[in-house]
């Protein structure tokens, strides 16, 4: 049974109206037809095994959405947001991602092979299920919001290091300033009185 499916930009601006069974048959259909879908919003949004092959979509929302299985390879995505999404054994392999973020993204188990990552926003989350090594590219990580954590393994990893090695050169300095201000505790104890002085009876 197909239903009215309505497809809105985030401004709340209708992209794309049309009978169909599912939002994900309907934008099946316009990366078919060429339709444009820029700015679209697809927040919390099931898309499973979507077949979204050679999408060219820009500034579109996909926070929360259900990307698993999703077959995006050739695509070319541009400022869009994966924030949240689940992109679980999604396929992105040969694709180009250009100033997308990447914040708490699942990305385990998702092919990136020869795809071009530019600009990049990733959190800890999303380092820790990326392979990244497949890439064909990866350049010049965006700078991540103080409330995630940093844009690259490496760095992650160089500046956990630092940490590490500052801490404990702090405390190594506390111990050492402690054992110097230390001073010798007086005796308040009376003298011992010399045996030529005890009395014997």
């Amino acid at each position: 049974m197909k239903n009215t499916v309505t497809l809105r930009n985030q401004a709340d601006t209708i992209l794309y109206q049309a009978p169909h069974s599912s939002v994900r048959e309907a934008i099946e259909y316009c990366i078919e037809k060429e339709i444009p879908l820029d700015g679209l919003a697809l927040d919390e949004i099931n898309l499973v095994a979507a077949n979204l092959d050679g999408w060219a979509i820009s500034s579109a929302s996909f926070k929360n959405c259900n990307l698993r299985h999703a077959n995006l390879s050739e695509a070319t995505l541009t400022d869009c947001d994966f924030s949240g999404a689940d992109l679980t054994d999604a396929c992105l392999c040969y694709s180009d991602l250009i100033r997308c973020k990447f914040l708490d993204t699942n990305l385990e188990l998702t092919d990136l092979s020869q795809a071009v990552v530019i600009a990049p926003t990733f959190s800890a989350k999303t380092i820790e299920t990326a392979n990244l090594a497949t890439l064909h590219k990866l350049h010049a990580p965006r700078q991540i919001p103080r409330r995630h954590a940093t844009t690259h393994p490496i760095i992650d990893i160089i500046k956990s290091i630092s940490n590490r090695i500052l801490f404990k050169v702090r405390d190594i300095h506390k111990i050492i300033a402690r054992t110097r201000n230390i001073k010798p505790q007086k005796n308040t104890k009376p003298p011992r009185k010399s045996d030529k002085n005890i009395k014997t009876c």
